[in-house]
């Protein structure tokens, strides 16, 4: 537990000159504005979804979680959403079955999602995966996936 309180609660960084501020649920520099619906400023950044419709409206670049995608969409299966400067990653891989919120992604369930920041492609938990070829100094050739 010491491990994970002693992890930043933002993480901001810079891909090919564009900045981007990575995460969980909330910035945690906007616990000023809600803290009194929240005992601490850990709580708030790993918990809120009332400052999403603020982020929405910064000049920064978020790429958030906690939110099912599903929760702002009306796609199934859930996808990683754009919106202006927000990207929201969560696309309900940690779904219980038979909870509320299995309820709301219906049988598909959710999937695990990840995106490179370079060119923003999505990647997907249920999606093919191609081989892929990766070179080493140290290893040679490496072929994943395959």
């Amino acid at each position: 537990m010491d491990f994970l309180k002693s992890l930043p609660l933002n993480i901001d960084v810079d891909v090919d000159s564009e900045k981007y501020r990575l995460v969980h649920a909330a910035d945690r520099e906007l616990y000023g504005r809600y803290k009194k619906m929240y005992t601490s400023e850990a709580e708030f950044a790993v918990w809120s979804r009332e400052a999403l419709d603020f982020m929405r409206r910064t000049v920064t670049n978020y790429v958030f979680g906690h939110t099912m995608t599903g929760m702002l969409m009306e796609r199934s299966p859930m996808r990683i959403i754009f919106k202006g400067n927000l990207i929201g990653i969560d696309c309900g891989c940690a779904v219980i079955p038979n909870s509320l919120n299995h309820q709301i992604l219906g049988a598909q369930g959710g999937r695990l999602a990840c995106i490179r920041l370079e060119d923003k492609k999505c990647f997907y938990s249920d999606e093919e995966v191609k081989p892929a070829v990766i070179r080493s100094r140290k290893h040679g050739i490496i072929t994943m996936g395959a």
